[in-house]
């Protein structure tokens, strides 16, 4: 028995844990740091981590206090007293939520190297984009990397995590207007994940007398295991949306933004795993619903075009003055999601 759902949470971290190697040039990069940001990340770069305190655990932790301010004072009582929310520096999951055995309490863990994957190649591929944005690189200290050299080291970082499930690879530091689209970009996508799992929790995934739940837009879904990952990622999206309008109805350009980081995670999410499986659906399957339940058909097909290099695929396409009307099921999802939220919690007998 576990006295509170951090005391489980941190007993799943400690039995998963398998701390990362440093890097061999920590120095240098530790260096390069303080050169360009200054000494007031001297705190973050001393840092110790542990079994439970983890990388990033920080960012997931930011994540959830944003999701909570959108919640009704119940449900946020109710996260509080029965989930944690952490990453975990390991290699057996990407991102989990697991119930305790006696069913009080729910942990969402979350790969710490799975971010680090993100960060790196998120920069990566912006750096590709534009070479100049590039401050600072541990391959070439003295000098910017040319756009091949970026190409090759960003399927470095994919053969190498495919291969040992850790992100190790270059590190670069990016600047100007690029930087602040990357961490927005990154911050979506660590939400995405985090608000997956709740999905799961919201469809009663974890338990045994879970239901078989249906999409609105949903064809030919192979078996319930596709079908509890579809509803997964239509729900955490409709969690993103939600915290996304607590202030003010989102704009056409931040919609498209938040498509961008969409597509992105997926098309690293299928670098990771290249066939569907019998639980789990392609991760361009999963992205594309999302999609056609968000935005609509038009976009979906614009979008898969992109990835089969066919004439109509290009982002020049989903820019505010080209892209088509979107056509979305959103006012449905935002309607219920409280109330799923509230009735999966209400299902649980404490």
């Amino acid at each position: 028995m576990y006295r509170d759902a951090k005391e489980f949470g941190e007993a799943i971290k400690k039995s998963r844990c398998q701390f990362e190697v440093e890097a061999e040039d920590l120095q240098v990069r530790q260096e390069a740091i303080r050169t360009i940001y200054g000494n007031a990340v001297d705190k973050l770069l001393v840092k110790q981590y542990s079994e439970t305190e983890t990388k990033f655990s920080e960012a997931i932790a930011l994540i959830v206090e944003e999701l909570m301010e959108v919640m009704p004072a119940d449900i946020r009582n109710k996260f509080k007293d029965h989930f944690y929310f952490s990453t975990a520096d390991t290699r057996i999951i990407n991102a989990s939520i697991i119930r305790s055995p006696e069913g009080k309490h729910f942990a969402v863990i979350i790969n710490s190297s799975l971010i680090n994957l993100l960060t790196k190649v998120g920069k990566l591929e912006i750096a590709f984009e534009n070479p100049k944005c590039v401050e600072f690189c541990n391959r070439n200290p003295e000098r910017k990397p040319t756009k091949e050299e970026l190409g090759l080291m960003k399927q470095e970082m994919y053969d190498y995590f495919t291969k040992f499930k850790m992100a190790h690879g270059p590190y670069l530091i990016i600047g100007g207007l690029e930087a602040v689209l990357h961490f927005d970009r990154l911050n979506i996508q660590e939400k995405l994940i985090v608000f997956h799992e709740i999905g799961h929790f919201v469809c009663g995934d974890l338990f045994k007398t879970k239901n078989e739940q249906v999409l609105t837009r949903s064809d030919n879904v192979k078996n319930i295991y596709y079908q509890r990952e579809l509803l997964a990622d239509i729900i955490g999206f409709g969690l993103l949306l939600k915290l996304e309008k607590r202030k003010n109805e989102i704009s056409l350009e931040r919609r498209l933004h938040i498509l961008n980081s969409l597509v992105f995670l997926f098309e690293v999410l299928s670098r990771l795993q290249v066939n569907e499986t019998d639980k789990y659906p392609h991760p361009l399957n999963r992205m594309n619903t999302v999609i056609e339940y968000y935005y609509g058909v038009e976009f979906a097909e614009i979008i898969e075009k992109m990835f089969k290099g066919l004439p109509g695929g290009s982002w020049d396409n989903l820019r505010p003055n080209t892209c088509p009307k979107i056509n979305s099921m959103e006012d449905q999802m935002d309607k219920s999601i409280i109330p799923m939220l509230r009735n999966a919690f209400d299902e649980q007998k404490w």
